[in-house]
This record gives C-alpha cells, structure tokens and sequence, in this order.
C-alpha cells in the first residue's frame, strides 16, 4: 500500500491532476476544481416527488410541485436528476456525448447515485439506446456508461440488452417539444431477452439529458407495452425553465 502511495504521489507530481471541466490544475484526487464544482447547479430536496423538481419547501402529505399537481404529464413513476443542464453539467454532458470523454462516466454515475438515494425495489436498470449507427460513429453509448458506473456503486443488475432503437432518428437538437415527441414515437423495442425478463417488473432509465421528455416517454411507453410494473428515470442533467430554474440559481449562488 505504502508503494501505491508513493507511485500515486510520484505521478501527481510528473503529471499534476486538472479540474475535468475547465483543465485548471488542481490537487487531491477531487475531479472538479472549486470554480466548477460550484457551477455544478445541484438539484437538492425538498423535491417534487413526480418529477423531482427542486421545491422551496416541505409540503404537507407528499411533495408534488405545481405542474404535476395541475396534470402529471409525464408516463413515468418518477424521475430525479442530478443538476440543472447548465453550467458545468452542460459541460460534462457534451463532453461525455461528443468529446470522447468516457472518463467522465464514473464521476457522473458516482453524483447520479445521489438522486436515488430513496429509490427501492428497482429490478432492473436499463439505459436509452442508441441506433447502431450513431452507436459506430460515436463509440460507445453515453447513458450505457452511466448505468454501468450507477450498478456498479449501487449493485443494481444492469440490462442493456433488453431495450433497443430499431429506428434510426435524426437529432433532437434544434427541434421544439412536439417534433421532438414525433422524431422518436415508435423508434424503440423491447428486445426477445427483454420481453422474458421484464414482465411485472420495475426499472430505472438511465439518460444523460432530459430536455423535453420525448426520448424517455417513448421508452416508458415501450417498456410498459411489454409488462413491466413501474419506470422510474434517472437522468444526470434537466432543462429546467421558468420559477425552477430561478429558484435552483438563487440556493446556488
């Protein structure tokens, strides 16, 4: 053990350590350097026990924010994320998505484990695919890497088999919520393997971003056509707007 150490040291030393996000030079074995870290806008509880919007306050009975108490819009049975897609989040996401950063998978899934602390009886953890396509041009599949990284802290059995996009899409960017929701409707199935183990059971979606909810609603849709009991997503990062996206700003600053 004392010759690890003395190696880590001798390599912190020739090669000194920098924040994943900007590259500033930083010490200890923390990724991110104290500027990035507190760019990293944290959603934190009370949060909204549908979607996992941040809330100002304890509410009495269960924590339901505005918008779902109106109408829950969302298939699913419940959703957390880990921080407001900006700042260093966005940064992390882009990086892992199109920079060939597979690095930064086991920091992420590390800060997902965060938002599922109360999360139980989850059978099994399935990422959004990508079409093998996309899958050949970028490398690997980013929400893959973050479920893998997630089990592996929390143990929980991991399935990437068992869902698959047959549709190739084009991309979501630049495209508004109903385009988004029509880009992929259809353009996921539950694979043979998938369909023998997923009846009665719950699972947790793994994503990297939650922008509108299109991608994740047409896989909820198509995971419960194949019987399975609850979907609860997971995402790193969320576009929030409007009074959520102020009142996270403000507790962060």
């Amino acid at each position: 053990m004392d010759i690890l150490r003395f190696f880590k040291r001798m390599t912190n030393i020739l090669l000194p350590p920098h924040c994943v996000c900007c590259q500033e030079p930083i010490t200890g074995d923390v990724a991110l350097c104290a500027t990035c870290w507190k760019k990293l806008s944290l959603f934190h509880t009370p949060w909204c026990a549908r979607c996992g919007t941040p809330l100002n306050f304890e509410l009495p009975g269960e924590n339901i924010c505005e918008e779902c108490s109106r109408k829950f819009i969302h298939i699913f049975d419940g959703a957390r994320s880990v921080a407001a897609y900006q700042g260093s989040a966005r940064t992390l996401v882009l990086k892992l998505k199109h920079a060939d950063a597979a690095y930064l998978a086991p920091l992420m899934g590390s800060l997902m484990q965060r938002a599922i602390k109360d999360l139980k009886n989850v059978d099994y953890v399935i990422p959004v695919p990508l079409h093998w396509r996309r899958l050949l041009k970028r490398k690997y599949n980013q929400s893959a890497l973050l479920a893998y990284y997630l089990t592996k802290k929390r143990h929980l059995p991991y399935a990437p088999s068992f869902l698959k996009r047959h549709r190739a899409t084009p991309s979501q960017k630049g495209h508004n919520a109903q385009e988004r929701y029509e880009n992929v409707e259809g353009a996921f199935s539950v694979t043979k393997k998938g369909y023998l183990a997923l009846e009665r059971k719950n699972v947790l979606l793994i994503d990297d971003v939650w922008t509108t909810g299109a991608t994740l609603t047409s896989c909820t849709k198509t995971l419960r056509k194949a019987g399975v009991s609850k979907v609860y997503v997971l995402t790193f990062a969320r576009v929030l707007k409007g009074e959520a996206l102020v009142r996270l700003s403000e507790d962060t600053l």
